[in-house]
């Protein structure tokens, strides 16, 4: 996808290069839309990471509410065991934490002759005659991102897990009836990490729609990163284009900024000026030298951010 930046500022830049008054104000027009747009990407992620606490209290709740449903089940069987009385008001009890547990996640489930209810979540075994089987969490290290998995079923010192949810085989969908559980809908939302234009960029749809596409925060921060992206690097073509030295490409930029005492990465030498005699040449230069070193600035903090999980914006080039 290609922007293309119009509008009064850059027409006047446009016109007059030189003019120290149109350079800064469109410095300072950029400046500003990428702080804001720091601020409109850290809340997505702020809120990525809410989702995963819910996500957290959420298995917790699931598991509590397993062991109360296995222990009525003992209760009740003990209880109605001669045959003789119906344990009317522990019964009411289950039915309530079985209500609690299919808001939380898709179960089926069914009684037993004596009394005891079988219950299997996302049809996975979760409660039988003699024990609830915990949904555990595997804890991403670069984000934190917690994965419900089934630990009786999985084995985590060879690094095989079961997920709780298996997203991959089918779409989810109420035609499909697996779109049920507010657990499973947390997850899905929120999605496995977090995203950036390269999550949209070079997919088809049909991959789109079955990796990014599936998740509402992985869709609006690779979309709200693909328009900045866009946005930024046609700033730059705006800052580094139409040069004396010769309309703008790689070598004349590693030239203009050679000349003006720098090198590509925006490195400066105060001790080496401009050779061109034209101030507005000069003055150019200049400004390329302190977009090249913006730009290396805000890639080298994504990178970083990168590696740690933390907030990043594409600097366009």
């Amino acid at each position: 996808m290609h922007w293309k930046i119009s509008g009064p500022l850059f027409q006047e830049l446009y016109k007059t290069p030189d003019d120290s008054v149109s350079q800064n104000l469109v410095v300072q027009k950029a400046q500003l839309f990428v702080s804001r747009a720091n601020a409109v990407y850290s809340g997505l992620q702020s809120y990525q990471y809410n989702i995963n606490t819910q996500i957290s209290d959420n298995i917790d709740q699931v598991n509590k509410l397993g062991d109360t449903i296995q222990d009525l089940n003992l209760q009740i069987m003990k209880v109605e065991a001669g045959g003789i009385e119906t344990a009317m008001t522990l019964r009411d009890a289950r039915d309530q934490a079985l209500d609690e547990l299919s808001s939380l996640v898709d179960i089926s489930y069914n009684e037993t002759a004596d009394g005891i209810v079988k219950v299997s979540i996302e049809g996975t075994e979760f409660i039988d005659e003699s024990r609830c089987y915990h949904i555990e969490k595997k804890t991403d290290k670069l984000t934190g991102f917690i994965t419900p998995y089934w630990g009786y079923l999985s084995d985590v010192n060879k690094g095989k897990y079961v997920n709780v949810f298996d997203f991959g085989s089918r779409d989810i969908s109420t035609e499909n009836k697996n779109d049920m559980g507010e657990l499973k809908a947390l997850v899905l939302a929120r999605g496995d990490h977090i995203a950036n234009y390269t999550d949209i960029v070079g997919l088809d749809q049909d991959t789109y729609n079955d990796s990014t596409g599936m998740s509402v925060m992985l869709r609006a921060e690779a979309q709200l990163d693909q328009m900045i992206h866009g946005i930024v690097t046609a700033l730059n073509d705006v800052l580094l284009s139409e040069c004396d030295c010769g309309r703008y490409d790689q070598e004349s930029y590693e030239r203009c900024c050679y000349n003006a005492g720098c090198d590509a990465g925006g490195r400066l030498d105060r001790n080496v000026k401009c050779e061109h005699q034209n101030s507005g040449c000069r003055q150019l230069c200049n400004r390329i030298r302190q977009a090249a070193s913006a730009a290396g600035a805000v890639l080298q903090n994504r990178n970083r951010a990168v590696h740690k999980g933390d907030l990043h914006l594409s600097a366009g080039r």
